[in-house]
């Protein structure tokens, strides 16, 4: 459970086509539960603002009110909202340590290091990688398994809630949700995945208009037509 009041603020962001983007989130109110959620609206409705506030540290972010945000039974304070969320970003790069390394060792490292309890097979069936894939290098992944490995990445390391950037008409692809989504949600874990009202999922989810997150009635009525 991922449970937000009040959550109001002006942050300033990058995204895989967007250097650098200013958007703002007007004072949202939402109880998220294990489940794929569909944020829908224009890109500055709040969407982006929110999930890259919780979820990137390299956004600026600027808080307009003292939201109160809990994760499971634990309050986690502002200043460490970033690190609530896993994003699922765009492939934009690896570390040098990732240079040469295959997925299959990647997370094979990470169960490891972190003493998951699933085995790495296990986990590559359930995400439904293909086996060309489970042993090409981290650097040759790409666009559409990029995801695929930071979602499994962020869920070995602990993580329960997951984002996406905004998908505008033209840079939506039904890949994380199909495949990602799926096998987040049977692990218990949150995507919260920020769209325009124009793209249309096929995965079951959870589609919440922005307005209707609004606290304001004024907000929701104005935002809401």
């Amino acid at each position: 459970m991922f449970k937000v009041d009040n959550f109001s603020c002006y942050c300033s962001c990058s995204t895989y086509n967007l250097k650098r983007y200013h958007t703002a989130c007007n004072e949202l109110s939402y109880c998220f539960t294990p489940n794929i959620y569909i944020l829908k609206g224009d890109i500055d409705m709040g969407a982006l603002a929110f999930v890259c506030a919780i979820s990137d540290k390299k956004s600026n972010v600027i808080w307009h009110t003292s939201p109160k945000l809990q994760l499971e039974d634990q309050e986690i304070p502002v200043s460490k909202a970033h690190t609530i969320a896993c994003q699922l970003d765009i492939y934009n790069g690896y570390r040098k340590s990732e240079k040469n390394i295959t997925f299959y060792n990647a997370i094979q490292r990470k169960i490891k290091k972190h003493h998951f309890v699933v085995s790495a097979e296990q986990l590559f069936e359930d995400f439904d990688v293909p086996e060309h894939m489970i042993h090409r290098k981290i650097r040759g992944l790409g666009n559409f398994y990029w995801p695929v490995y930071r979602a499994m990445s962020g869920l070995v390391e602990g993580k329960k809630v997951f984002t996406t950037q905004w998908f505008g008409r033209y840079g939506f692809n039904s890949f994380v949700l199909e495949r990602t989504g799926r096998a987040l949600v049977r692990y218990g874990c949150i995507l919260i995945v920020p769209s325009s009202a124009r793209n249309e999922f096929s995965e079951d989810c959870i589609s919440l208009e922005m307005a209707s997150l609004f606290n304001h009635p004024e907000l929701r009525e104005k935002y809401g037509n």
